[in-house]
């Protein structure tokens, strides 16, 4: 049986950045143990949707403005972030997206 494969939804990633948290390292590390891919913003907004192979895991890094409010959940509210989860759900077809903090469309979730 194949085993169900899910997408973590994070602030940040060791891979983008140095200054990311304790939640975004632990995703790094549990990512790059089972290869599920990890969906990040590009907080120079400088690039499109873009994904890197180059690792255990495929990381997917969209750039879009910054919310106006800080919530997790305001990052992927807005609708640059809202089409890029889209393309990526339709891409990597994940069981379950699983992110840091709080729902976002109804869907499992993981507590840091």
């Amino acid at each position: 049986m194949e085993r169900l494969r899910a997408l973590h939804l994070v602030h940040d990633s060791p891979r983008v950045s140095s200054g990311c948290g304790g939640t975004e390292r632990y995703v790094h590390a549990l990512a790059a143990f089972t290869g599920d891919p990890v969906m990040t913003r590009d907080r120079s907004h400088q690039a499109p949707l873009k994904k890197q192979d180059s690792h255990t895991y495929p990381l997917w890094v969209a750039a879009a403005p910054l919310p106006q409010r800080p919530r997790f959940r305001d990052h992927f509210s807005i609708p640059e972030m809202e089409a890029a989860l889209d393309e990526v759900l339709l891409q990597e077809r994940p069981a379950h997206t699983l992110e840091a903090a709080h729902i976002i469309r109804n869907l499992e979730t993981m507590h840091d």
